[in-house]
């Protein structure tokens, strides 16, 4: 190679090591602005916490199957509508249990020895009074009136529930064990260890075990339905506040929310009034967990997730009865905070704390950006002075 083929050789590497670099900077700044852009609310009507509804709005179905499973299935022209309405799109969700994907759970459990895991009916009604009255309130994702009707269900019969809804009871069992006091009877009759504190984290992990062995025997990762979430969103939130290692188990449990339909506004469907509100319930809980575990695992910058989905309303429980469609919960304006207000102003708080941390670890910081995040700061303050 001769002089002048060797330095043109050198001058083309380096022009286009100086290209690579141009692209990789420009592409860490465009995923800065993105994140920062879908951290933010990007519309006056969209509720805090709440992606605001895009351009390609979601539309489907739901298919209900004989057991009792839900799977929602998507459309968007009319190509995809022909292939749902195919025999092979539109299998029930039952089929699924079968295939062993990704692996089989149904053949190692039986519903009878799920139940051999419970209490006496005698203890779970304590541990379900105490959920009701103490974590009910601070992490409202269940509509109490529907929940206490399937407990008494359970209590009637406890062979005819579904194996999600033993799950639900189970993992309501494991976080009102955490609210007893050292000197509590069930401590003792329900653990064996010498020390209340140990024998609180031993029942409670026991009865968290249960309600996954309950999950497992139903086959959840391929057959779900809305009490299969409302039992893993309470699983998420009560290994968090035992120090358990929940990431995996969070992003499993988003994508089976998608996958009953979750993420689409219930109004959509032909749902009623209460599962559409559970349905809106499930959601925020979920993306409000997954602002807490970003924080946890040091991601300054949340995940976004595409949704078209209303928060929940500040009603309480027994108001929804008086309702008659999804549609009538948009319109709804309390008189007083309810249950459901906690959960909503913690999940605000969450989001101005994201929008912070986003704005801090990005390269598009200016002083208008942090006025207006101090501007909302100062508006959140006097809501909660307010109330």
């Amino acid at each position: 190679m001769s002089s002048d083929e060797h330095d043109s050789l050198l001058h083309r590497i380096s022009t286009l090591e100086r290209l690579l670099q141009d692209n990789i900077q420009s592409t860490r700044e465009a995923l800065t602005r993105d994140a920062y852009r879908h951290a933010a609310p990007t519309s006056s009507s969209s509720s805090p916490g709440f992606p605001a509804p895009q351009t390609a709005t979601h539309q489907g179905r739901l298919i209900f199957s004989d057991t009792g499973h839900v799977r929602y299935v998507p459309r968007y022209n009319t190509m995809d509508e022909m292939i749902q309405d195919s025999p092979d799109y539109a299998t029930s969700p039952e089929s699924t249990q079968s295939t062993g994907f990704p692996f089989s759970f149904s053949s190692g459990t039986t519903k009878a020895q799920i139940l051999q895991l419970f209490p006496p009916f005698s203890y779970c009604d304590e541990l379900k009074n105490i959920f009701m009255d103490v974590f009910s309130p601070l992490f409202h994702i269940l509509h109490d009136p529907t929940f206490q009707a399937q407990y008494d269900t359970f209590r009637q019969n406890p062979h005819e529930v579904s194996l999600p809804l033993l799950a639900l009871i189970l993992v309501v069992l494991a976080i009102a064990v955490t609210a007893l006091d050292d000197d509590h009877h069930l401590m003792f009759d329900l653990g064996w260890q010498p020390k209340a504190g140990t024998n609180a984290r031993s029942i409670a992990k026991r009865f968290r075990v249960s309600a996954m062995q309950a999950l497992a025997a139903d086959n959840f990762l391929c057959r779900h339905n809305l009490n299969t979430v409302q039992a893993l969103v309470l699983l998420i939130y009560a290994s968090s506040h035992a120090n358990e290692p929940s990431w995996s188990l969070l992003g499993a449990t988003l994508n089976i929310a998608v996958a009953i339909g979750c993420h689409v506004d219930p109004s959509k469907y032909n749902v009623s009034v209460i599962e559409a509100e559970e349905r809106r319930r499930c959601w925020a809980a979920l993306m409000m967990l997954y602002t807490i575990q970003d924080t946890c695992m040091g991601n300054l910058s949340p995940m976004h997730i595409q949704a078209d989905i209303r928060p929940p309303t500040d009603v309480d429980d027994d108001a929804l009865a008086q309702l008659r469609s999804p549609q009538e919960l948009d319109s709804w304006a309390s008189a007083s905070p309810s249950k459901m207000a906690y959960i909503l102003h913690k999940f605000q708080l969450y989001r101005l704390a994201s929008e912070i941390c986003t704005l801090g670890a990005s390269s598009e910081w200016t002083e208008v950006l942090a006025l207006a995040l101090d501007s909302k700061i100062a508006a959140e303050g006097k809501i909660q002075e307010n109330r």
